[in-house]
């Protein structure tokens, strides 16, 4: 577990130091710079932390079940449930992951379209490539990712 200092650290400097890690890690301009800039400040243990709660949040707010979200990230059902109480503690956190969630939807929905479009049954339809588009819709629609 990360240790932190029990001396409490001045309201003003906490505040710069939040906004300098807002503006250091918000408004990165590539994943090639976030990744090395992750990599540089956090632990792997920290990173893998720090990512598995996101998606666990992502997964709660799509409507995943615990169970599925426990078998697809190997967490505890505890850990779930943590995340669920965060979650339902801070609503703007809820927003922002619903806002991510309907932008993914609308993206789906034309994947789903021209899978309909040009699927299985369709002249000059590749079967092989139209199924396993059709397989992955469903695995996606089953676990959330």
């Amino acid at each position: 577990m990360v240790q932190i200092s029990r001396r409490k650290i001045d309201s003003r400097v906490w505040d710069k130091m939040f906004y300098l890690f807002f503006e250091i890690l918000g408004k990165k301009q590539s994943r090639n710079d976030f990744d090395g800039l992750i990599s540089g400040v956090l632990s792997e243990t920290e990173r893998i932390v720090i990512a598995k709660r996101i998606t666990i949040c992502y997964l709660l707010v799509k409507g995943i079940d615990t169970n599925s979200i426990c078998d697809l990230i190997k967490v505890t059902r505890a850990t779930v449930a943590k995340s669920s109480i965060m979650l339902s503690a801070n609503p703007l956190l809820k927003k922002l992951y619903q806002r991510n969630i309907r932008n993914e939807r609308v993206r789906d929905l034309f994947v789903e379209l021209l899978a309909d479009m040009y699927g299985p049954g369709n002249y000059g339809a590749n079967w092989k490539v139209t199924l396993e588009v059709k397989k992955s819709i469903q695995k996606k629609k089953q676990t959330g990712i």
